[in-house]
């Protein structure tokens, strides 16, 4: 049996990888409660973290494991339906 090289993958890419989005709620309310305007979603399409600001937002998703990309609202419809925003 042929030994199997491995590649290590690039940061960049893992984070494409492992799910989670940012969405600014305020794509669908003129008038966002502001501590909660930007969510934290995980892979499944959950809220599992709120944020005011979208670096903190951003930062979050990264300290849960999550990609920081930004979602637009059919996006999230889209991944909550199927599973994946694209």
């Amino acid at each position: 049996m042929a030994a199997k090289s491995f590649k290590e993958i690039d940061e960049a890419v893992l984070q494409g990888v492992s799910g989670g989005y940012v969405f600014d709620t305020m794509e669908i309310c003129r008038e966002p409660n502001f501590t909660n305007r930007f969510e934290v979603i995980n892979s499944t399409g959950e809220v599992i973290a709120t944020s005011p600001y979208s670096s903190t937002a951003e930062r979050m998703a990264m300290e849960k494991g999550e990609s920081s990309e930004h979602l637009s609202w059919e996006q999230l419809q889209r991944l909550r339906e199927t599973g994946s925003p694209y």
